[in-house]
């Protein structure tokens, strides 16, 4: 392969690895999204209803580690069989508290970790937001109780509007995500591509023209198109599902932005996701099938035609490109007289031979 072969080669498999991750950017947006908003309701309270029994207490209130609000939830039992928030492994006892791991993992001076009792656990991922999110559930003591205000409620589940970070996704924000993806991910994937499929055009169309002077179709052309394209284009979605696959398995905190995307989330569009990577070396193919040069003449040049050659016939192959001296005297075939039409054909393969070698 000659050089610039090898810098295509390397061009097209780059530019197939940002496209299938410009792609899987919407797919890993939509599915933090569905996520988050499936969790939030999940651990809204059930307010108990006129003439309902309480299985337990329940209220909450804001604070703020520099500048950043998380939510305190306060809960008391009243039932043996109330059931738990969602994130809990059993109630808190009076005066213990259960923390969410950013919270827990919180600077020392802060004193979470004693803050609102002492700690039992740590909220599960099913009880948060995202796997960042700062969060506490805590079991007053008996003194605290009796001063504090708190509603009865029956369960957990209720429809509507969440606390925690829930609460600050306003209704078409996705849209306007998807937006920026498509405009700083996916516009500038699409011009890399078109770039690498062109990477060593003067040399690929020099070879496609020739080939449709020796009767090649364009579907022919296509083939060899395709065959030139298909293997870095298959290594680079071989290379973008390698980079993708990490995010299905831990929760990848995303730096600069102090967020972490939720590895369950992913799992759950795993389909999605393969499908878009296949779509984008797909994309990235069928770029390179259709960019291909024009092999007709301009209009006003149209060739020449030999005595007795009929009008659409193809011309023979050495009108084209003659013979070269020096070169073809050496062929026992060229040496005879009255034979420019082969001397002429075997310069063209000749050529070609040597054009297809360099591109």
């Amino acid at each position: 392969m000659s050089e610039s072969g090898r810098t295509r080669f390397l061009a097209l498999l780059m530019a197939t690895v940002v496209a299938a991750l410009a792609a899987s950017a919407f797919v890993v947006s939509a599915a933090t999204f569905d996520g988050r908003e499936a969790r939030g309701p999940a651990r809204n309270p059930v307010l108990a209803g006129q003439g309902e029994q309480p299985k337990a207490l329940w209220s909450r209130y804001w604070e703020s580690e520099h500048g950043r609000q998380y939510s305190v939830v306060v809960l008391w039992p009243l039932a043996a069989d109330a059931p738990l928030p969602p994130g809990l492994d059993r109630w808190p006892a009076p005066g213990e508290s259960y923390l969410s791991p950013t919270l827990a993992e919180g600077p020392g001076r802060e004193d979470f970790t004693r803050r609102y009792g002492h700690t039992a656990g740590l909220v599960g991922e099913a009880g948060l937001a995202t796997p960042g999110e700062r969060l506490v559930y805590t079991r007053p003591s008996e003194a605290m109780l009796n001063s504090s205000f708190l509603d009865g409620i029956t369960g957990f589940g209720a429809p509507g509007p969440s606390f925690g970070d829930v609460r600050l996704i306003d209704e078409g924000r996705e849209r306007y995500l998807a937006v920026i993806v498509a405009l700083l991910l996916v516009l500038p994937a699409a011009g890399l591509v078109v770039a690498a499929v062109r990477m060593g055009a003067h040399g690929h169309d020099r070879r496609a023209r020739l080939l449709h002077l020796m009767g090649a179709n364009r579907r022919a052309r296509a083939w060899l198109d395709l065959g030139a394209a298909i293997v870095p284009v298959a290594l680079g979605t071989l290379a973008a599902g390698v980079l993708l696959a990490p995010a299905l398995v831990g929760n990848l905190s995303l730096p600069w932005i102090d967020f972490t995307r939720a590895a369950a989330d992913l799992r759950g569009a795993a389909g999605a996701l393969v499908r878009a990577v296949l779509a984008s070396g797909l994309a990235v193919l069928a770029v390179a099938l259709l960019l291909q040069p024009a092999t007709t003449r301009r209009p006003g040049r149209a060739p020449r035609r030999r005595a007795g050659q009929e009008a659409g016939e193809p011309p023979p192959l050495a009108s084209p490109l003659p013979a070269t001296p020096g070169t073809l005297p050496s062929s026992p075939v060229c040496s005879r007289p009255a034979t420019s039409d082969l001397c002429g054909g075997q310069a063209l393969l000749e050529r070609v031979e040597v054009m297809t070698t360099e591109v």
